[in-house]
Order: structure tokens, then sequence, then C-alpha cells
């Protein structure tokens, strides 16, 4: 059961869940490493895990929802704000991890903050409170358990998700190739996404940051939208903060 990957999609209202779960953790004492014997029965009673391991205080709904992770390859959940939804996802991530060893979890959000302020917050409170039993190296949106196992937050903005194709090409795209056949390769097609389209006028800022900060000359960005090139163009531009440094030194 090793090699799972878990990708959760946490499209949150910012009003936190986490009054719907008790400060107190009510975990039993006894923390050993578990076995491969041990992490079947995890893997197969989530809900047992989750408050016996993790001492949550689950309601119906929330027992409901890990459940289906445990059964199904794709869950959606439908709930008002304060439902408790950010606790849970909080709690299938560590259970996931501690069930599956070489096990992956992926979370997203719509942007940073949510991903770092929200369910990120959630999962360090929860690691805070089971740290002998999880250990591995906790930051603000990573858990990293081993160099296949592990869980990381992103925002499911464009960049980020390139990032995340490359690492998927890194290290889940090569466990299914078989011997001797073609590379396999991963690309997100994200045309069809209307979220993560840009307006014009944010394309446009964008592209006026990147010729700011001499990443693009003129004349690419020109080339990029069919123009022909202005004598001038090639030069890079030098970032404010390097004229500044450079006005200062002189």
């Amino acid at each position: 059961m090793s090699g799972r990957t878990l990708v959760i999609d946490v499209a949150v209202a910012v009003t936190s869940s986490v009054l719907l779960a008790p400060l107190a953790n009510s975990r039993s004492e006894a923390v050993s490493k578990p076995d491969v014997s041990q992490q079947s029965i995890w893997a197969n009673d989530p809900a047992g895990f989750v408050q016996d391991q993790l001492g949550a205080q689950l309601w119906d709904g929330q027992i409901e929802i890990l459940e289906a992770v445990q059964d199904h390859v794709r869950v959606a959940v439908r709930s008002c704000n304060g439902s408790g939804k950010t606790y849970i996802a909080a709690h299938v991530v560590l259970w996931w991890l501690m069930a599956f060893p070489e096990s992956m979890v992926i979370t997203t959000a719509p942007t940073e903050w949510q991903a770092r302020e929200v369910l990120w917050h959630e999962i360090r409170r929860t690691y805070r409170g089971s740290e002998e039993l999880v250990d591995g190296k906790l930051t603000r949106t990573a858990l990293e358990l081993g160099d296949k196992h592990y869980a990381h937050g992103i925002s499911t903005n464009e960049p980020e998700l390139r990032l995340l194709e490359g690492a998927v090409n890194r290290t889940l795209a090569p466990m299914f190739r078989t011997p001797g056949g073609p590379e396999l390769r991963v690309h997100f097609d994200l045309g069809d996404i209307e979220a993560l389209q840009e307006s014009e006028n944010d394309h446009v800022d964008r592209l006026v940051k990147l010729v700011s900060a001499g990443v693009l000359t003129v004349n690419e960005v020109r080339a990029g939208r069919g123009l022909g090139p202005v004598d001038w163009g090639d030069r890079p531009a030098k970032p404010i903060a390097r004229e500044r440094e450079s006005a200062a030194s002189a």
C-alpha cells in the first residue's frame, strides 16, 4: 500500500472550523512508531485513527467524509461555512501519511494565503498535538517524512501548478514506466479552467512587472503579441532596486 498520492482541493471560506473541535487533545498517551500491521489497521479504519491517535472528536458528517476518502478515488464535499470541513481535511492529510508508507499528499487552495493560513494552519495545529506519533519536518505549507513521503500545500495559480507538474514527472511518472518503454510525461491542460485564465489587464500588468524586473525585454513582449521590434527594445530594464543602489553608491 505504498506510493499512494492524495490530492485535496480546498475551496474554503475564511470562516474557521476550529470552533467545532476542542483544543484539548485526547489521543492515547502511549506513542510508538507504527509497523506495517499497524498501518494496515489504520488504513482500514480512518475514523478510528483520527479519533484514537490524533484525539479528534468527530460528528457523523466528518466520519462520513473519512470513510468516503477511504472507499472512493474522488470525493467532493458540499457544505456550509463553519461545518468542520477544514478541520477534517487536516486530519485526512495526517491519516493518509501515517496509513500509507511512501505516500504523498498535495493540497490546493485558490490563493497562497488560503493554502498557508486556512488548511495548513489546521494541519500545523493538529500536527503539534501529535508530534511524537507523526514526526517529520513541518514548515508553513509542507510536512516532510521522507524523500517520497510528504504533504505539500500549493495555490492553484499556473506557476505553482507547473511546479507540481514537474514534481509529478520527477517522482510519480517513473513508477509507471515499463522497462525499456517510452518516458512518461504529465502535462496539465489549464486552458479550460476559467478561474486560472488571466484577464487582459492582469496579463498586461504581469508583463510590465517582468519587463521592469529585467526578466523580459520589450521586444520579447512585442514578439509574443505579434508586433515587430523597436530599436531600443532589446536592452533589459534595470530593476528599480539596483538603480537605487547604483545611485546611492555614486
